[in-house]
């Protein structure tokens, strides 16, 4: 996979005759809040639907398109809630300064900044 912005590139296998693998972008649509909802091929077919709840346990994966060229896994993206990376291992979204866990619905580690002075204006109590 090569990821962008705005999906990633998976192959599509061997062509007949052919050298090296070819490449079909695959496009991210999201919701209000940055949550990626839909994966869609180049023509904006919906290839899977996700649902989330308010803490990024998936809800649901509906498959919309029977036909669907890829080979099992080539559709499926770590990029998913809030448009951050799940990990399976651990079960967490990579917030990059800290994980979310869906199951526990907080954060697992501390935030990194948080006796971090804010800068605001100095209080002379």
């Amino acid at each position: 996979m090569i990821h962008t912005d705005a999906g990633y590139y998976t192959p599509t296998g061997l062509p007949p005759g052919a050298s090296g693998p070819s490449y079909v972008h695959l496009w991210y649509l999201k919701d209000h809040l940055g949550n990626n909802r839909v994966l869609a091929n180049e023509r904006g077919i919906a290839l899977s639907t996700h649902h989330y709840d308010p803490y990024g346990t998936e809800i649901s994966i509906s498959t919309s398109n029977p036909s669907n060229p890829f080979l099992p896994g080539m559709t499926d993206s770590p990029y998913k809630y809030g448009g951050k990376e799940w990990n399976a291992t651990t079960s967490t979204y990579d917030f990059e300064a800290r994980y979310l866990s869906p199951s526990f619905h907080r954060f697992t580690t501390m935030d990194p900044l948080c006796e971090k002075e804010s800068g605001g204006p100095e209080r002379n109590d």
